[in-house]
């Protein structure tokens, strides 16, 4: 009697047990689920502004209203724009920048936008789009509650010193650590872009230089 007492409670902790790792793997597959179904409908909208501050002195930034994007990229050695009008599918490559001292400022028309770095849509941080991808993530990280920078976040680690952070509020991804020690903050803003902040700069004092 004493051994069947011991074996019922065994298989009741097995129980638990199980029911506890389906509950968590199924918490984690929903929280997945819900950040690539939020950022396929985020990846709709056509205005916005994004910002990726890296700790290492470097921002990125991204303007976009309707067909008009402006991509920047800001460094202790200067300022790189790539501007995009798929209206007239013209480009630009517009660097200012110090090159041992020396200032050096040229803009590059390019008529091939699609060969063009800079994003012109917000896109998923994990990578995972169907439920397959969902339960792989589930099953290979953890997901737990953080405040990252004042957010209320979900943190998900997906090895060691790689993590990725999601706002629980509106499901859009707010940081990156990875294992270079370097943390990502990012910002972004929706429909408030007019056409003055994704106009073509002044471009009077620099060298243009036709594509071929």
């Amino acid at each position: 009697e004493v051994i069947f007492m011991n074996k019922k409670i065994l298989f009741f902790i097995i129980f638990i047990i199980i029911i506890s790792f389906i509950g968590n793997l199924a918490r984690k597959t929903y929280i997945i689920y819900k950040y690539d179904k939020q950022m396929k409908e985020y990846s709709q909208i056509t205005n916005f502004h994004q910002k990726y501050k890296i700790s290492n002195n470097i921002e990125i930034e991204t303007w976009r209203k309707d067909n008009i994007s402006l991509y920047k990229r800001s460094s202790e050695d200067g300022t790189r724009l790539i501007y995009k009008d798929y209206n007239q599918n013209i480009g630009w490559i517009i660097s200012d920048i110090q090159i041992n001292g020396k200032e050096i400022k040229s803009a590059t028309k390019v008529n091939d936008l699609e060969n063009l770095l800079g994003s012109s849509i917000l896109y998923n941080e994990l990578g995972a789009h169907n439920i397959g991808q969902y339960i792989q993530f589930a099953f290979t990280s953890s997901i737990s509650s953080q405040n990252f920078y004042g957010m209320k976040c979900y943190e998900i680690k997906l090895s060691d010193n790689n993590f990725t952070y999601i706002n629980k509020n509106n499901y859009l991804c707010t940081g990156i650590t990875n294992n270079n020690n370097t943390t990502i903050l990012i910002e972004s803003s929706f429909n408030d872009i007019t056409d003055e902040n994704v106009a073509l700069p002044d471009l009077s004092n620099f060298e243009i230089i036709e594509n071929k």
